[in-house]
């Protein structure tokens, strides 16, 4: 999809993201895309409902809660980067909230 390649090349060269980070956003974006299409929608005709619907899909699939919290991040930046370019009007996603993550303790090295 080029909308999806246009991101990640954006996400490339403007934001210097690793390889492996596109890597996730690409897979995220194409499982999006995959959803979409079976509601006929393309990226740039989707609604909230839509997307509250992908992210209910992604807990029934029972990913976990950072791996879904990856997904709403990245679908976020996508809809925030297109907004921008003004290739849609308003984003789809700006009422969809992240999962609540528990806060990870620092792990400490112990030396002997």
């Amino acid at each position: 999809n080029p909308t999806i390649q246009d991101y990640i090349n954006f996400c490339r060269i403007e934001k210097g993201l690793t390889h492996n980070t596109l890597s996730a956003y690409s897979r995220d974006l194409t499982r999006l895309e995959i959803f979409c299409s079976q509601y006929n929608r393309s990226l740039t005709e989707v609604d909230s409902n839509t997307l509250k619907s992908f992210i209910d899909s992604l807990y029934l699939a029972n990913l976990a809660e950072r791996s879904i919290a990856r997904y709403i991040a990245t679908v976020h930046n996508f809809y925030n980067h297109l907004l921008k370019q003004k290739i849609i009007s308003k984003n789809p996603s700006s009422d969809i909230s992240s999962p609540k993550l528990p806060s990870q303790l620092p792990k400490y090295l112990n030396l002997v």
